[in-house]
């Protein structure tokens, strides 16, 4: 802007002015846009996390009402009804079998109110080989086989035939396992609270 032949704007310092101006505006759109992109991801991984604290959450919940009811009785046959109906209860399933080692004796069907132990005796063998729950796919349903163990005795498999689902997720083995664990160590309560018993009736 020229004004009475003298020059109040250089041109040559505007041009540079804006010029870094605008490199500013493209540095600070680009910082922008990269924080928001971090903010967006964060996001993503909270709302991740909180999904797995509330799946985390409920599987305890559902694991310590198992828990509790198991451990309420001290009857071996309550304890093994309670165990199928505790892990039937867990996974959706109708029906379930629970297989039991006696010392040295083959495994055996002691609940198997629906007769399937035939049919679901290769899943039980393959969770005792594995020593961990395993799923076989069969027509869109799944049978699940859960060792029973306390400590590193194994005392029995439970499988539930049937479930509904394409096969065992992370989050169900991970509450299985714990399902595992609370029925061996009231498994084996039962078996020391009925032999008490008997020593005490031979006494008496």
């Amino acid at each position: 802007i020229d004004v009475g032949g003298k020059t109040l704007i250089d041109a040559d310092t505007t041009r540079f002015a804006l010029a870094g101006f605008s490199l500013w505006i493209v540095f600070y759109t680009f910082t922008k846009d990269r924080y928001l992109r971090r903010v967006s991801d964060e996001r993503e991984k909270l709302m991740a996390l909180d999904g797995e604290i509330a799946t985390g959450l409920l599987s305890a919940g559902l694991v310590l009402d198992s828990v509790t009811a198991m451990h309420a009785h001290l009857e071996l046959d309550e304890v093994l009804r309670c165990i199928v109906e505790q892990g039937r209860g867990l996974v959706g399933g109708d029906h379930g079998v629970l297989f039991v080692i006696e010392s040295d004796e083959p495994i055996q069907a002691v609940i198997d109110e629906a007769i399937l132990a035939a049919p679901v005796a290769s899943v039980a063998d393959l969770a005792l080989q594995r020593r961990a729950v395993v799923g076989v796919v069969d027509n869109g349903r799944v049978d699940i086989g859960v060792p029973i163990v306390a400590g590193s005795q194994l005392l029995g498999v439970i499988v539930l035939p049937g479930v509904v689902g394409q096969g065992v997720t992370e989050d169900t083995k991970m509450v299985l396992s714990r399902f595992s664990t609370a029925a061996g160590a009231a498994l084996l309560n039962a078996r020391r609270y009925e032999a008490a018993m008997f020593l005490l009736d031979v006494a008496h």
